[in-house]
């Protein structure tokens, strides 16, 4: 499910920094976002997670396996932007 947002974020990164490669590339974006917005793909992602994670687990574990699964996410946020500004920064965009 990651797979799906890494996509949409390696798109943004492409459009945002070659836009003379991709002729109109500013409406792409924008239809891009549209999409993900009417598919709902961070807000499904997080229902499924938690759905997997109650239905997976014995009952009385369910906290601390939520518990890993907000860690997990939050560190991604934390990981994420630093990890695509670090590789931004390798690429040589400014």
């Amino acid at each position: 499910m990651r797979i799906a947002s890494d996509r949409s974020d390696l798109a943004l990164y492409s459009f945002v920094s070659f836009p003379e490669v991709l002729r109109y590339s500013y409406y792409l974006l924008l239809i891009g976002a549209a999409l993900e917005g009417i598919f709902g793909s961070f807000a499904v992602l997080v229902a499924a997670a938690h759905a997997y994670v109650a239905d997976v687990t014995e009952e009385g574990s369910r906290a601390a396996a939520f518990a890993r699964i907000s860690a997990c996410l939050m560190g991604g946020f934390i990981i994420g932007p630093t990890l695509g500004s670090a590789i931004a920064a390798a690429a040589g965009s400014k």
